[in-house]
């Protein structure tokens, strides 16, 4: 045996540090797989993700990534392959899983039958003409411009299916809990038979609580079937430009929460105001006008009903509310301030004050959506965001309910909104790193896809530690949304959204001190995929620093720029207790405008100058039709 000496001890004790066996790891790789013209693939993947894309060539291409949080882990995940006289099978198989998963991103020939299944993966399928089946527990399942008959079916996950092409057969879309969003082209021909436990809504024609409905599209064709048991079913119809339809009317089944779920939230005072902001001109490029399938515009009337005596009978009643969600702080202690009452609050519109008509204290619970950058820059402190994002679930109230996304060039869906806190870790745990940056993608995808437009508080907390890659000239990993659109989204959102910035102008990693300290600094250190400040241009990052700085403002909550890594847990902390104290307020709008025009709002605290308040910066008000 050969003997260590005590020499030998320090760069023993450095090669463990450096290890990578602690961290995330991978191992990647790409087959190309022979199939019938006529025949089916099979892929089974019960931990990540799989993602089918229909192509022109003659053979199925696979490109995969196994993933575990220790290198030792990686033989536990077994891919195999076989390729038959009808059909190709593509399996992946996990022994002793612990937190391994697997992403698989396969092309193949646009006529072959799909059959795809897994536990708890994602599933995304594009432009296929034959016939798919898709099944999952837990993950998301995507279809989009799949012409052949679909069938997509889960436990508790969410099933997104977009087509502006005709289908030759039969869709069915089946979730026991889960939410189902349809978008259609006008242009189609189905018959549509919509079911859900939740929210029912065709087009904003239509909305239904725990009901069913039947539609047309066209002359009638293959039947859509849309069922959620105890989810919402959302229907929309869009133009192939991707525009959607105006909606002919809106007629919606009575509600009851705390507070009607219209109008709009916004932002007074802000400790960060003397910082420059990147915000779009106050009217956006392309605003939405009224005919739209979203909710009416802020400040315009809003249609309510009641149910009457007699069957078929409704009453409406218009309403013309401006609904507040406002938070509270004490700069002395930076803490929420919780037990104010309804004669505490002064709103000013363009500067006039407005009587509080309604308000709600801080009960009513908040739906959370943590949306996590996993970019290539992320790896070196994965573990540190997936710790402090646990934690942060465990400090919100225990009624609040917790969505997990993550985005890199694309986002995913890994989470629906659930209160279990056991899920949120295991989800959260599961996550890995890689890819580029497009964040203004992934956040546009959070407000029109995950978010729920009837309810009064949601929030977003985006954690990204880059750039988004359209800033630098990478559209290929870039997003395809523009800052100046996704703004414009948000100024018609009630949803807060908590930016943390990761700075990386100083050193994110801890120093290391003493002996071993200096021994580290010496070694070479492995490179690693962040981005730095050194490779950007300056003038890009101050600006991603500014727009993420306006999207807070704008929103009423608080912009993040830590210099550590390490700082996250505070911060994650001062975000929960942010939403455990938010006031609901409401109040008569003053006449609207005929055209459509720019209204700000300044909240204050009644002889309290000393406390800062946030909520949104304003709504528009009237519409560009009249």
């Amino acid at each position: 045996m050969k003997r260590i000496s005590g020499a030998s001890i320090p760069l023993l004790i450095v090669a463990l540090f450096l290890s990578p066996a602690a961290r995330a790891s991978e191992s990647t790789g790409e087959q190309l797989l022979s199939v019938a013209p006529a025949g089916t693939l099979q892929v089974h993947n019960d931990f990540g993700r799989t993602f089918i894309r229909g192509w022109d060539g003659d053979r199925v291409k696979l490109r995969f990534r196994k993933l575990a949080s220790d290198p030792n882990r990686l033989d536990k995940i077994v891919l195999e392959t076989r390729e038959g006289p009808k059909q190709t099978q593509i399996s992946v198989r996990f022994d002793d899983h612990v937190s391994e998963s697997a992403y698989l991103e396969i092309h193949a020939p646009r006529s072959l039958g799909i059959l795809v299944w897994g536990t708890h993966s994602a599933i995304e399928l594009h432009g296929l003409e034959g016939p798919v089946q898709a099944w999952t527990l837990s993950g998301l399942l995507t279809s989009e411009d799949v012409t052949s008959s679909v069938s997509l079916r889960t436990q508790s996950g969410d099933i997104l299916f977009r087509t502006g092409t005709q289908p030759r057969g039969d869709i069915r879309l089946e979730s026991f809990g889960g939410k189902i969003t349809c978008q259609l082209s006008p242009d189609l021909d189905l018959r549509g038979w919509i079911r859900a436990g939740g929210t029912l809504s065709w087009n904003g024609e239509l909305e239904l609580q725990n009901g069913s409905l039947q539609r047309n599209l066209g002359v009638g064709g293959p039947l859509l079937y849309a069922s959620s048991l105890s989810g919402n079913v959302l229907c929309k119809i869009f133009r192939p430009d991707g525009s959607r339809t105006p909606p002919k009317r809106v007629d919606r089944a009575p509600v009851q929460p705390l507070l009607p779920p219209a109008g709009v939230q916004g932002i007074s005072h802000v400790p960060e105001a003397n910082q420059e902001r990147d915000v779009p001109p106050p009217v956006a490029e392309n605003p939405p006008s009224d005919e739209s399938d979203e909710p009416a515009e802020p400040g315009d009337p809003v249609s309510t009903q009641a149910t009457a005596p007699g069957p078929g009978y409704t009453l409406r009643v218009l309403v013309n509310w401006v609904y507040l969600n406002v938070s509270v702080r004490d700069p002395r202690n930076n803490r929420s301030v919780s037990n104010l009452t309804r004669d505490d609050f002064l709103v000013y519109e363009d500067d006039v004050l407005q009587t509080v008509e309604k308000f709600e204290p801080t009960e009513a619970p908040f739906r959370v959506l943590l949306l996590l950058d996993v970019s290539g820059s992320t790896r070196p402190h994965l573990d540190l965001l997936q710790r402090a994002s646990a934690d942060f679930s465990r400090e919100i109230k225990t009624n609040d309910q917790i969505a997990v996304a993550t985005f890199n060039s694309r986002s995913w869906l890994i989470l629906p909104f659930t209160s279990d806190r056991e899920k949120v870790r295991t989800a959260i745990d599961g996550i890995y790193s890689g890819g580029g940056t497009a964040l203004y993608d992934a956040l546009m995808e959070s407000l029109t896809e995950y978010s729920d437009e009837g309810h009064a508080r949601q929030a977003i907390v985006v954690f990204t530690d880059g750039i988004d890659n359209q800033l630098t000239g990478n559209h290929a990993e870039g997003s395809s949304t523009t800052f100046g659109q996704l703004f414009g989204e948000i100024r018609e959102s009630d949803s807060l959204i908590y930016p943390i910035f990761l700075d990386h102008r100083n050193n994110i990693r801890p120093r290391p001190r003493g002996m071993m300290g200096g021994l580290l600094q010496k070694i070479p250190q492995r490179r690693r995929p962040t981005i730095s400040i050194k490779q950007q241009d300056r003038n890009v990052y101050l600006q991603a620093r500014r727009q993420l700085a306006s999207i807070a403002d704008q929103t009423g909550a608080r912009f993040y720029s830590p210099r550590r890594i390490q700082e996250l847990t505070t911060i994650f902390s001062e975000i929960a207790d942010d939403l455990r104290v938010r006031y609901l307020l409401a109040y008569n709008v003053p006449q609207p405008q005929r055209n459509r025009s720019w209204r700000s709002i300044r909240v204050e605290i009644r002889d309290r100058p000393d406390l800062v308040t946030r909520t949104r910066q304003g709504y528009y008000s009237g519409s560009d039709s009249d």
